[in-house]
């Protein structure tokens, strides 16, 4: 027999499936689309690797943030529900600004350390990959974002939304490079 726990899992599981595939679709047009601006070139070579940093950071915030802050707002919100939006208010606000602070700090350190990472190249695969590198350091900061957002969104009780905000990634990812 199904309890009542297991039909809304089950339930919540069925709108929040499609959505999060959604989310993924989206994330194979954005590849798409950046390489067919990009193209098979230095250019498509220089982007990953400027990719590679921020979007290290963007999956450790995203899921250091979300995993971390969803016990704890989930139990304030049991508690103090009416201090609720002011203290996800305040959250956001200090977990982007953490978030910011530690993706200049990674984006200093990878164009610093970049030379050393791909020696033996080209000045220009060098000199793109650094460009790219600095284009797509705000993905950390939007991981973060995301990470907070849909552990709000979820101590709210609301999934679909919190699956749905994955989609901002891939979106962004494009708007920074195109």
């Amino acid at each position: 027999m199904i309890t009542t726990d297991q039909a809304s899992i089950r339930r919540i599981l069925k709108s929040v499936v499609p959505v999060t595939a959604g989310a993924q679709a989206l994330s194979f047009v954005s590849s798409l689309a950046l390489a067919n601006v990009l193209g098979a070139t230095q250019a498509t070579d220089a982007y990953f690797l400027g990719l590679s940093v921020p979007m290290i950071t963007f999956g450790i915030l995203l899921a250091a943030v979300r995993l971390g802050a969803l016990p704890t707002l989930t139990e304030w919100r049991a508690r103090h529900a009416d201090g609720f939006t002011g203290l996800s208010s305040e959250l956001f606000t200090g977990v982007t600004l953490a978030a910011l602070l530690i993706s200049v700090v990674a984006t200093v350190i990878a164009l610093i350390a970049m030379p050393a990472a791909i020696s033996g190249s080209s000045g220009k695969l060098l000199h793109l990959t650094r460009i790219a590198l600095v284009e797509l350091a705000p993905l950390g900061v939007l991981g973060a974002m995301i990470g907070i957002l849909g552990a709000i969104l979820a101590a709210c009780g609301s999934f679909v939304p919190a699956a749905a905000i994955l989609a901002l990634e891939p979106v962004a990812k494009t708007l920074f490079v195109v």
